[in-house]
């Protein structure tokens, strides 16, 4: 029998170069003959998605098995290790006195196979100071090797049985009692059922859950309860009691809402909170969407009444963030009629046995150790719970590459596998799933996540941040970027489709390019600043679960959006649910400003709003957006600054998010010391941060699409409007720009004549070619995109061509979903279905934007082999990353585009590299 290890003892895949090649772009510059490159301490940057790195000599191999053992020497397969621990430290012993590995560097290699991920077992925390000629890898034997970490600590299911105890079969759903099975876990398992989630092979088991697809929802309010708000409401957190009867929440004797369902569960909730230990108290949870549609919350559930006529009325065990007076049914005593919303709050309800209903649903019971389920069919495995710690940390460390392994039932929250500090280190072609996190950057420099896979995790997804010396609150003198990347990523879940979860980016100057994104409850990217860069990303199937947002949201913000790129995106099929406030595909809320590029994406039924910005000098050029309602809308146009100047006198609390220009000064860490904001990094770089803050001031503020920029955006079939602008009269502002009108002559309210948007602009003393500009604009028609048919819009002319936004594959990918194939899928599911909701809130509407498993379809269906990755050039551009300067120069970004592949020809500038360029070039 061969060698796993044959053929890959001395074999290391090349690096892809990069190299720019005359092309046309219409965003960016790729050619700038007269510019002065200056040394910055952030300039170099290794290619994105290279592989491995080039060693003249062959790496020192320590090869790990299975079958291995620990009193091995690792040095031959035959001698093998067994535990990646036992690698690391042979790893150490290798190294020099100040960490550096030997030339040509050391390889981990491991044989294809499951590895127990423990404590003991794990790679654990590994620093090395590796170089580009000896670099350290951590990697599978082969491409095609499938190793497994699996951090599951096993339960022996042989026992798992009917359920003979007949005070608990009484509990059980009389719809699934025949299904559900018992099951005695010892207690030296270890398993308590506390966070700890189940799994049957790699499949994640899901905790009881109600209802089992989509929400339930509120009919009818008895009593609104308590209500604390913090940061707003003053005192501590009432303590909330149980009401009986007819009483109501009073602030001597605070209690939960009181309301009723919409629909009664089929099991008995209210015997079963009585039924004594083990069952109901704390873990008895409702959670979801009480009072504001964007806001989750979760709470527990301390009384059940079921009434003759089978109607369920539940309390809740805490006072309400925003309230829960959204009843569409009925308002009770406590609730005003203006309080009376357009979609009723919506929640799911867990921690009753009485819930498990479907196959891999569970339910354990504490006291008596008895885990109650519904095994699912046809999963091949043992029974396990996460228990595992993350598979590797890279802290402080350099060129170190994790590639090609998968992570399963790590309980880390941390991350499955992290890189933190350090510079130029990898976590590419890897799987995690079934974990409580996934991939974690945090902080160092050009440090990169490639070509990986993650999907059914509870946490993060990716995230984020910046060392804590060069976070935004601490660049007065110094603005530095991580140049971190994070691409070419499969982000979903599969089968934990109720999960909300998101992407972390919290970084000063990450890069988010190449990235799938979809099938998230909830708001999935919140993006850091300044300095970021998201582009040639797809996100699509996000937010069916909540109102407000968007796709991509940012908000409250007058410092962040600077040398920020959204650019090239493809956003698509983010429905609005009636009743629901409104939903965006990119938001820039509660005033977030200065965005320096949203340009070139592509925004196809991505909500009832495509573009939605309420700040100045945002930039918002040269987007395709089709089917939604008001494509670009311009809101808040006034009424930023009205209450200022009671946060400096004390009325209104200190901090609160629209309290901006004291959270500006937070941002940029000096707190107190207006003056000091126009001496910042931030303020050098980019001269207009002075503008802001004159224009945004107490004294003289006025909010507005002051010096924001709307040109040449592309339309077709957006039925409320093209470019909108809101009256800020109507939300007691002062007098503004005109209500609601579009360039195509869609409108919507009292105005339907579109007016000339330069009028208002002699009223804040600015010269009308300051104010905005919409010019430009295109009514464009389908038949220029012939790919339409099939969610594919190319069009060379125009500039779009979503073919170069989601995935590809590379030397790190060796699957991919096939787009050609799952975006007609996506727009199939979702026919008839319009971006903009009318009409009230239903289940029914409701069950039909969440219903849709994309992340089932496009893992378990689409994905395909990548097979030979053809030669391909690299192909760059420079992008402003600062504004011009007194020298009339300011600091260009280069940015690889499309990197070189199987020996294609290299760019002349590492991805990252920046320079001050003449201004004249931009």
């Amino acid at each position: 029998m061969a060698s796993p290890f044959e053929h890959e003892v001395t074999e290391i895949e090349p690096r892809a170069e990069c190299h720019t090649v005359p092309h046309t772009v219409t965003h960016a510059v790729t050619h700038r003959p007269n510019s002065t490159m200056v040394a910055l301490p952030f300039q170099s940057m290794l290619c994105v998605l290279a592989p491995l790195v080039i060693s003249a000599t062959a790496p020192q191999t320590i090869f790990v098995s299975p079958s291995g053992s620990d009193t091995h020497s690792g040095a031959t397969p035959a001698s093998a290790l067994k535990t990646c621990s036992a690698a690391v430290n042979k790893l150490t012993a290798r190294l020099s006195p100040d960490g550096v590995p030997p030339l040509g560097g050391i390889e981990v290699v491991f044989a294809e196979g499951a590895y127990p991920l423990t404590p003991s077992t794990a790679c654990g925390t590994v620093t090395v100071q590796g170089t580009d000629s000896s670099p350290v890898v951590f990697r599978a034997a082969t491409a095609d090797s499938l190793v497994v970490f699996n951090g599951a600590s096993a339960i022996d299911a042989k026992q798992l049985g009917p359920v003979t105890n007949t005070t608990v079969r009484s509990l059980l759903n009389p719809g699934a009692a025949s299904a559900v099975r018992a099951l005695a876990v010892d207690a030296a398992v270890g398993w308590t059922g506390d966070g700890q989630m189940l799994q049957w092979g790699q499949f994640p088991l899901t905790p009881s859950i109600w209802p089992n697809t989509g929400l339930g929802y509120i009919k009818e309010i008895y009593d609104s309860g308590a209500l604390y708000c913090p940061g707003r409401t003053k005192g501590p957190p009432p303590v909330c009691q149980i009401c009986t009867g007819n009483q109501r929440s009073t602030s001597a004797k605070p209690c939960g809402a009181n309301f009723s369902l919409s629909v009664a569960p089929l099991g008995d909730w209210e015997r079963e909170l009585l039924a004594g230990p083990g069952f109901g108290g704390k873990q008895v949870t409702l959670e979801g969407y009480l009072g504001a549609d964007w806001f989750h919350e979760t709470h527990s559930i301390v009384r059940v009444e079921r009434n003759d006529s089978g109607s369920t009325t539940v309390q809740l065990g805490e006072s309400s963030h925003y309230g829960v007076c959204e009843a569409v049914d009925g308002l009770g005593p406590n609730c005003a009629a203006g309080d009376k919303g357009g979609a009723p709050g919506r929640f799911h309800v867990g921690g009753l046995l009485s819930n498990v209903d479907s196959a891999g649903e569970y339910f354990y019971d504490r006291v008596a150790r008895v885990l109650y389920m519904i095994p699912p069919s046809d999963v091949q495995g043992e029974l396990g719970f996460w228990a595992g710690p993350g598979l590797i940390t890279v802290t402080n460390s350099s060129f170190v590459t994790v590639r090609d392994i998968t992570v399963t039932g790590s309980a880390s929250t941390d991350g499955a596998v992290a890189v933190v500090g350090g510079e130029n280190n990898t976590i590419g072609g890897c799987k995690v799933q079934s974990s409580a996190s996934g991939i974690r950057l945090g902080g160092g420099h050009r440090n990169q996540a490639v070509g990986n896979d993650v999907y059914d995790v509870t946490g993060f997804h990716i995230s984020t941040s910046s060392n804590a010396d060069e976070e935004l609150a601490n660049s007065q003198t110094k603005l530095v970027p991580t140049n971190n990347f994070v691409s070419n990523n499969h982000f979903t879940q599969v089968w934990l489709s109720a999960t909300t979860w998101g992407v972390h980016a919290g970084g000063v100057g990450d890069r988010f390019n190449n990235n799938v994104m979809h099938d998230a409850p909830g708001q999935l990217i919140l993006p850091g600043g300044p300095l970021t860069m998201w582009d040639h990303n797809e996100v699509f199937n996000t937010g069916y679960a909540e109102g407000d947002g968007g796709m991509v949201y940012l908000h409250a913000s007058l410092a962040k959006g600077y040398g920020m790129h959204l650019r090239e995106n493809f956003l698509h099929h983010s429905l609005d649910v009636p009743g629901l406030i409104g939903r965006h595909a990119v938001q820039f809320d509660d005033h977030f400003g200065a965005v320096s590029n949203c340009s070139g994406n592509v925004l196809y039924k991505a909500a009832g709003i495509g573009i939605a910005s309420s700040g100045s000098g945002n930039n918002v050029t040269h987007n395709l957006v089709m089917n939604t309602g008001s494509a670009i809308s311009i809101s808040d146009t006034e009424d930023m600054t009205v209450n200022l100047p009671a946060y400096d006198n004390g009325t209104l609390r200190r901090g609160d998010k629209m309290d901006y220009v004291w959270n500006v000064e937070s941002d940029l860490g000096i707190a107190g010391s207006y003056g000091a904001l126009f001496h910042t990094a931030l303020a050098k770089r980019f001269p207009s941060f002075a503008w802001q803050l004159s224009v945004n001031s107490t004294q003289n503020g006025w909010a507005s699409a002051g010096r924001s920029t709307f040109t040449n955006n592309v339309f077709i079939n957006n039925s409320q409007c093209d470019i909108c602008f809101e009256d800020a009269e109507e939300r007691g502002g002062q007098p503004g720009v005109h209500t609601w009108h579009g360039t195509s002559g869609h409108s919507t309210g009292s105005h339907s004549t579109p007016m000339a948007p330069m009028s208002n602009a002699s009223a804040f003393g600015m010269p009308a070619a300051h104010y905005v500009d919409w010019s430009g604009s295109v009514n464009a028609e389908w038949e220029w995109f012939p790919g339409a048919s099939q969610l594919e819009f190319t069009n060379a002319s125009l500039g779009f061509d979503t073919r170069t936004m989601g995935l590809y594959c590379d030397g790190w990918r060796r699957s991919i979903p096939d787009a050609t194939k799952y975006r007609p899928f996506v727009k199939a599911a979702f026919q008839g279905v319009m971006g903009l909701a009318d009409g009230h809130y239903t289940p029914e509407a409701a069950a039909l934007r969440s219903g849709v498993r994309t992340g089932q379809a496009l893992v378990l269906n689409f994905t395909v082999p990548c097979g030979v990755v053809p030669k391909r050039d690299c192909v760059g551009v420079w992008l402003a990353w600062g504004e011009c300067q007194a020298s009339n120069q300011r600091l260009m970004r280069y940015t690889i585009e499309t990197p070189a592949l199987s020996g294609g020809a290299a760019c002349p500038f590492l991805d990252g590299f920046a320079s001050m360029q003449d201004c004249a070039y931009m």
